[in-house]
């Protein structure tokens, strides 16, 4: 089943994952046979399910799409914008648009169409 997503929606997401990630913590260090266990199942699954939110395409996103991306705020998605099209995603690194450690956090969610 595929299910379209907001912009809005997918960065709430994102958004959450830290807090799914506390309680999968808390699970993990709860005794045995408590109910803290049964959460780990539905914690990772929600957790992986965030992982399958939609490529970004640096050659058609709008600008709030962008911003959705860890370490682009509102002048890097502007420069991403000016500066297409873009035949590869790490030309974002080779037209200095971003430093290659930030473009390393996102590549596995960028694309280019």
């Amino acid at each position: 089943m595929i299910v379209k997503l907001s912009a809005g929606a997918v960065a709430a997401l994102l958004l959450a994952a830290p807090a799914f990630g506390q309680a999968a913590d808390r699970a993990a260090t709860a005794p045995a046979g408590s109910s803290g266990s049964s959460r780990t199942g539905t914690t990772s699954a929600a957790v992986e399910g965030s992982s399958t939110a939609k490529m970004v395409d640096l050659n058609s996103a709008t600008e709030q799409e962008l911003l959705s991306l860890p370490d682009v705020g509102r002048d890097r998605a502007q420069a991403i914008i000016k500066n297409r099209p873009y035949r590869s995603p790490d030309e974002l690194v080779s037209r200095q648009i971003m430093p290659k450690n930030e473009f390393d956090e996102i590549n596995d969610r960028i694309t280019v169409r």
